[in-house]
């Protein structure tokens, strides 16, 4: 092995990145390609926005990197399903969500208004206890990663 590189963290994004493609390039580099999913408070639809977008990094033989993030999506979705729900609302410190047997274990997603992540959380199934204590009093996004359900949370 000539060279390895954990790649955490991309310039204006705190979201999860899945890689879809990995190829060897000829300078003995590759091209790692995948999407993000993106969600942001469109503050003029008063709305939630959902959309996909990619990126591609390409390193050389080194491992230097370059990452292209800035690929706009092609099409931005408003979030009209709210079914998880979060109690009380508003809330100060804590919230609760009930996680049944049906959704099962899940990472419960918390997204500041821009989209940026501020909280995780694994759940189980029963009533899950949220805390909040850190986080500024504002509205956020609450989803479960793996069912896809989403909530809404007011923080006082």
């Amino acid at each position: 092995m000539l060279w390895t590189k954990l790649f955490t963290e991309f310039p204006d994004c705190n979201n999860t990145f899945n890689c879809n493609t990995i190829l060897e390039t000829n300078d003995g580099g590759f091209v790692i390609g995948g999407d993000v999913d993106y969600y942001v408070w469109d503050t003029l639809n008063e709305e939630w926005d959902y959309s996909q977008r990619l990126f591609l990094i390409k390193t050389d033989s080194l491992g230097n990197d370059t990452l292209v993030n800035n690929i706009l999506p092609y099409q931005t979705q408003p979030i009209t399903k709210f079914e998880l729900h979060c109690y009380p609302n508003p809330a100060v410190n804590e919230f609760h969500v009930d996680i049944t047997d049906k959704t099962g274990d899940d990472v419960l997603e918390i997204y500041y208004t821009n989209g940026t992540i501020v909280h995780e959380q694994t759940v189980i199934p029963g009533e899950s206890r949220i805390d909040i204590c850190e986080l500024k009093p504002v509205m956020y996004l609450v989803r479960l990663r793996n069912s896809g359900l989403f909530g809404k949370i007011v923080i006082e």
